[in-house]
């Protein structure tokens, strides 16, 4: 009996993972909610121009890994966007509503995710939900957090080229917000978000082994007096590298029990604050040939270390006094 029920069992997923993919194209609400419940793993939902009145909380279902994810992507040369007339948020992944479970390995390709309507964030993703990938798409007029992963167990999430700006009320709101682990931000542009561009910060726990690379983070901090563009807080091995950041408050901020964080390859300029600080909490981070362009304007360096902060290293740091003199700019 054991035997028949792993034969079974075993069947049933090779079945799942070679069954036909479907394409499937949308052009109104009512078509877009009745393709969702079609959806299985490998399928793609393209989606037609056009402005979609939807609240899409919990309603895409899992894909089975990133060789057979649950796509819903723009058609090519379109622009949808989504913007619901009212509601919590725009896009929200935690437990599909047929059976409850976390979803994972779901992609969302190409579209503009406008939250002007509604109450909260643009997206989130919480309870155990992870393997989510937003790529290709405008994240924007939140009230709340641009994207926002608040819980510790939805990890393993990927936000790939996308424009995220225009979020958030107050200085406590952010254009991305991480809670979690093992995330990745990867070439997108950051900008005019009330708080952070980025904030990976966990308040009642740890976050670990984030990174943010490739990205443009610029003219955040536009409500309150914080803002910084980086922020890697509260757990073990983040790291930002190759990102040009500049008129923000501060650049990036390296605190609050951050251990083995490294800071690499950036660019930074334009900051009234700070352009770099390992401060006060951290352990052995490492901000390692990054770029300066110096602000004449200030009386304090660009680079703090915090008197607190153990073990902290500042290597091969390249000012410049203008940006003329960095290469490939």
């Amino acid at each position: 009996m054991k035997w028949i029920l792993v034969f079974f069992v075993c069947f049933s997923v090779f079945c799942q993972s070679c069954s036909p993919q479907k394409h499937l194209m949308v052009n109104s609400n009512q078509s877009f909610k009745s393709a969702l419940s079609q959806l299985n793993p490998g399928d793609t939902l393209y989606v037609k121009s056009g402005t979609y009145d939807l609240n899409l909380f919990n309603l895409i279902p899992s894909g089975a890994n990133w060789d057979s994810p649950v796509v819903i992507k723009a058609v090519e040369g379109s622009k949808p966007i989504i913007r619901p007339k009212s509601g919590y948020r725009v896009l929200h992944f935690g437990n599909y509503y047929q059976n409850q479970i976390p979803v994972h390995h779901i992609e969302i390709d190409g579209l503009i995710l406008d939250a002007k309507n509604v109450i909260s964030d643009a997206i989130k993703i919480t309870d155990g939900a992870h393997h989510i990938r937003i790529k290709n798409c405008e994240i924007k007029n939140s009230k709340s957090v641009g994207i926002l992963i608040p819980h510790k167990d939805s990890d393993y999430n990927e936000i790939i080229n996308c424009k995220v700006h225009s979020n958030g009320v107050n200085d406590f709101l952010h254009g991305i917000y991480i809670s979690s682990d093992y995330n990745v931000v990867d070439s997108c542009e950051i900008y005019n978000n009330a708080g952070c561009g980025i904030n990976v910060f966990n308040g009642k726990g740890t976050s670990n082994y984030n990174t943010i690379l490739n990205c443009h983070i610029h003219n955040n901090a536009s409500v309150g007096n914080r803002g910084t563009g980086i922020n890697l807080h509260s757990g073990k091995g983040h790291v930002a590298r190759n990102n040009v950041i500049h008129d923000n408050k501060n650049g990036i901020q390296v605190k609050y029990n951050s251990v083995e964080c490294i800071v690499e390859d950036n660019l930074l300029y334009s900051h009234p604050g700070y352009s770099i600080v390992l401060g006060n909490g951290s352990t052995d981070c490492v901000a390692r040939n990054n770029t300066i362009v110096k602000n004449f304007i200030k009386r304090h360096p660009e680079v703090l270390i915090g008197e607190k902060a153990t073990r902290p290293k500042v290597l091969s740091t390249h000012y410049k006094e203008n940006l003329s003199e960095v290469e490939n700019f």
